[in-house]
């Protein structure tokens, strides 16, 4: 919705397919009763949808019988999921709709519900009478400014005009004009891709672009908080190190002193050491020793460094604090950051992140002592008098896991452990406000929260095709859903996926991503993710690429609907069938038998546990979600399926059989 179309409806006034709500269906309670709002609501949107016409419809809440605008307020706005849940079963075919929110120059608020042309296989009939103005059965239709029974000539064109409407047409045809339109220059070029979806590497990101674009879910704030340890744990891709560039970008703007470590300015700490206690110590100097220099660093100071940490006990940040005071005294601090460095002296406080430690990791014994040293290290820092020094170290899921298992100490810091983990709203959310912020368009994040996930995708429609247009379960499908299917939860692997459907659009000289370019990529979106995995595992299982894929479909079941789902019986035969090829291994040199490695599999999101509930819909679990399933992998009454992320690879040659057991 952009303000000249929307000054250009309210100017027409109601029509054929233009109405106005002066207030929300289900905001007045007392005036008319719940199911009176209910079958208005139903009434309206099957009248339109069945309205034969050339363009969307719309209602628009906020205007008056004059055609006035009077806007709503915050609390008077329906959540698309509310207005979803008053027609499930009460109207065949389900109609489509979207709804979101929209500011007049005024800034006053309104909401759309807009109503496409979409290609139904007969008229949308309610299923239920509701009072005297619902009649099952019935076909409506929009006669100028009333809703009214067509009549048996309506009903022979109303069944005409959807024979000539083609699949799909309305929502795709209505994303290539908006793409076409919103800028005649567009293109997506390796700048504008990299600018629009973001780097798949935070620290080689643009830090004003990042910090523009970056959608803070329930992980940061558990983060971000003041406390003395904070330990973030999550997959490769997940997200880890632009959170932390985020944090610091936000501490350096409230005053406080953040301090980045990265492997290599901590290399040299505990080498040539084999005593566990003479380690830790030497990590508790060599990290009193970092964080000196690259706060002297932090504000520019050109002066020595002659501090000798050994056996140094008590206040670090008084010490800090001695030291930077000296150095204003001295003129050793240029006069540009004078007024910084004030700023943090007058309420000192500094979080130290440490983080992609696990580069070069091998989970070699020496590996893990060094992890474990670390934090045993950061432990005795903290338990001191440092309680303005905050530590906030991240970790890959793998590395924190033989920490755990190989570090009896390992309970100390069990409470500072924060899981990273995303929803596929939180995803969805995460690329509109990339979208959003790259057009320059406003930001609600309050909305981005809250709105139902199809209400989000429409700002996705200048840039995506909205239906998918493939074959099998996918046919004419969202292609939101399509996108939050195929990927493991992992911002990374969104990214990944859009830039290569990106650079294939941009090969066509389209300035949209379409069906066309998704299916070109799924194949190698794949594979990249099986490799991803054998990277980030095989420290912890060597053999890692012969049990992936070995999970690949045999001739047989690759025939059938199941080929990717196994029972929890049926995924243990299946493991067993790969280990007579050849037994597996851990790095610790332990055996794994086939329930080990199932746990395996479900820990780093290769299967994902399904069950069917009561209603029809199902559950699916993955670890961050129910670390619980795991440890001896015992029978919870979950099924097994293989993670979509990894089905073209395992599967190249055919492709259209993953489409149709989707």
């Amino acid at each position: 919705m952009t303000p000249a179309l929307f000054n250009q409806l309210i100017s027409k006034g109601e029509n054929d397919f233009v109405d106005f709500k002066e207030i929300g269906y289900f905001t007045d309670t007392i005036s008319s009763s719940k199911k009176d709002k209910d079958a208005e609501f139903i009434k309206d949107l099957i009248s339109f949808t069945n309205t034969v016409r050339d363009e969307n419809a719309f209602i628009i809440i906020g205007i008056n019988d004059n055609g006035q605008k009077i806007g709503i307020t915050e609390s008077d706005y329906i959540d698309g999921a509310v207005l979803q849940s008053k027609i499930k079963d009460k109207i065949s075919p389900i109609p489509k709709f979207l709804t979101y929110p929209f500011i007049d120059e005024n800034g006053l608020k309104f909401q759309i519900i807009e109503i496409p042309i979409e290609k139904y296989s007969s008229p949308c009939q309610p299923t239920v009478a509701i009072g005297n103005s619902l009649e099952k059965n019935a076909i409506y239709i929009r006669r100028n400014t009333s809703n009214e029974k067509a009549s048996y000539d309506e009903i022979i064109r109303l069944n005409e005009w959807l024979k000539t409407i083609p699949v799909r047409a309305s929502a795709n045809s209505r994303a290539n004009t908006i793409a076409k339109n919103q800028d005649l220059d567009f293109q997506f070029d390796e700048i504008t891709i990299q600018k629009l979806f973001g780097n798949e590497a935070a620290e080689d990101e643009n830090a004003e672009r990042l910090k523009e674009y970056y959608f803070k879910n329930e992980t940061f704030k558990k983060v971000a908080v003041d406390l003395p340890l904070r330990i973030l744990v999550g997959h490769k891709g997940i997200g880890k190190s632009a959170l932390f560039n985020v944090a610091m970008s936000e501490d350096k703007e409230s005053g406080k002193l953040p301090i980045k470590i990265r492997p290599n300015d901590v290399s040299h700490i505990g080498k040539e050491l084999t005593d566990f206690s003479d380690i830790i110590r030497n990590w508790r100097e060599g990290l009193f020793t970092v964080i000196l220099k690259k706060a002297f660093s932090y504000f520019e100071i050109k002066k020595t460094i002659q501090r000798n940490f050994n056996d140094f006990e008590g206040n670090f940040i008084e010490l800090l604090i001695e030291d930077l005071q000296e150095a204003i005294e001295g003129g050793f601090v240029p006069e540009k950051n004078i007024s910084l460095l004030n700023v943090f002296l007058s309420n000192p406080s500094v979080n130290v992140y440490i983080d992609d430690l696990d580069r070069g990791w091998e989970g070699t014994k020496s590996d893990i002592t060094k992890i474990s040293a670390l934090l045993n290290a950061v432990r005795d820092i903290i338990s001191e008098e440092n309680q303005r020094l905050h530590f906030k170290i991240s970790l890959r899921s793998d590395v924190y896991f033989l920490y755990r298992t190989s570090d009896e100490s390992t309970d100390k810091t069990q409470s500072s452990v924060i899981w990273y983990k995303w929803t596929y709203h939180e995803i969805l959310a995460l690329l509109v406000k990339r979208v959003r912020t790259f057009f320059k368009k406003p930001i609600d994040e309050g909305l981005l929260r809250s709105s139902h996930q199809a209400d989000l995708a429409h700002d996705l429609d200048s840039i995506i095709e909205p239906i998918f247009s493939g074959q099998g379960k996918w046919e004419s499908r969202e292609t939101y859903r399509v996108l939050l299917s195929v990927i493991r939860k992992r911002p990374r692997d969104l990214v990944k996926l859009l830039t290569l459907a990106a650079r294939n659009a941009d090969n066509r000289k389209s300035p949209i991503i379409t069906t066309q370019d998704l299916k070109a990529i799924f194949d190698e979106y794949s594979l990249d993710r099986i490799q991803d995995t054998i990277n980030e595992y095989k420290s912890e299982l060597p053999a890692i690429e012969r049990l992936l894929f070995g999970m690949k479909p045999d001739r047989i079941t690759a025939k059938t609907s199941d080929s990717f789902y196994y029972t929890t019986q049926g995924l243990l035969l299946k493991i067993n069938k790969i280990r007579e090829r050849g037994e597996f291994r851990f790095a610790n040199g332990k055996t794994a038998d086939a329930k080990q490695l199932a746990a395996f599999l479900y820990k780093i999101n290769f299967i994902t546990a399904t069950k069917i509930k009561e209603d029809g819909f199902i559950e699916r679990k993955d670890f961050e979600e129910n670390r619980y399933l795991v440890p001896k992998f015992e029978d919870f009454g979950y099924d097994w399926e293989v993670h979509m992320a990894f089905r073209w690879g395992l599967q190249p040659t055919d492709q259209d059989k993953i489409y149709n057991i989707l």
